[in-house]
């Protein structure tokens, strides 16, 4: 809705261009966008209430579109693939507040970038697995680790359907309460009166926040995004 804020990183520039095309396309404008590696984002400690991670893995799942995909990605060619997983898991860790969820997700079976990889964030990072109920009309197989009760994982060659796995984990601690963000306009922006801003403009679907002028551009950056820091996002343009 209009009181959250959704802040989407995307390494591969050709894929951000796509997902901020398709973000002004649905006007979903309380989602902004950045573009760094996943494992070393410009975010203070404890930003984020919630973190979906889909990090980059050997998509065992999908070989029925990629038929050589579990040939290519075999042994100690998936071996980089789980340290980068785990970099981002730490990474996730770190942005997490107390009580905030982390969703895992990866379309491949791969033992070792699933349960394998949530059991060390538990173990390593002092992040508890939580339960995840299953979504009826989908079949689901058992857990690969007995101690990783609760994650979701389906396999392609049991259900004839695209493989993937999703795991729920939960920073220990205390959720604070929110807070009303505090922020400056990062530089070069300025801010702009209602007066000033072109005929027939509605602002008023859009949350609290504040429109501003960037060189030709005319942008609004909810409050959420200027307390993160907005020199860092790509915000909202009229």
């Amino acid at each position: 809705g209009d009181k959250g804020l959704v802040v989407a990183n995307e390494p591969s520039r050709d894929r951000l261009a796509t997902l901020r095309a398709n973000l002004a396309k649905q006007n979903l404008f309380m989602a902004i966008t950045c573009s760094y590696p996943g494992q070393n984002l410009p975010f203070a400690d404890e930003s984020f209430s919630a973190i979906l991670l889909d990090p980059p893995c050997s998509g065992w799942g999908v070989s029925d579109k990629h038929p050589r995909v579990k040939r290519l990605w075999t042994g100690d060619k998936v071996e980089p693939l789980i340290r980068l997983q785990r970099e981002l898991l730490s990474e996730a860790a770190r942005l997490l507040t107390p009580g905030g969820k982390l969703v895992y997700s990866t379309c491949t079976t791969n033992v070792q970038e699933n349960e394998d990889q949530v059991c060390w964030a538990r173990d390593e990072l002092g992040l508890t697995l939580h339960h995840l109920d299953k979504a009826q009309g989908m079949a689901f197989d058992r857990p690969a680790r007995e101690d990783a009760q609760g994650v979701l994982r389906v396999d392609e060659s049991t259900h004839g359907d695209q493989g993937h796995f999703v795991a729920r984990l939960v920073k220990k601690g205390k959720k604070p309460e929110p807070e009303v963000p505090k922020g400056m306009l990062p530089k070069g922006g300025e801010a702009l009166d209602s007066g000033l801003l072109p005929l027939g403009l509605d602002l008023a679907p859009l949350a609290n926040g504040q429109v501003a002028c960037f060189g030709d551009k005319v942008c609004y950056l909810p409050e959420h995004a200027l307390a993160l820091g907005a020199q860092r996002v790509a915000v909202f343009d009229f």
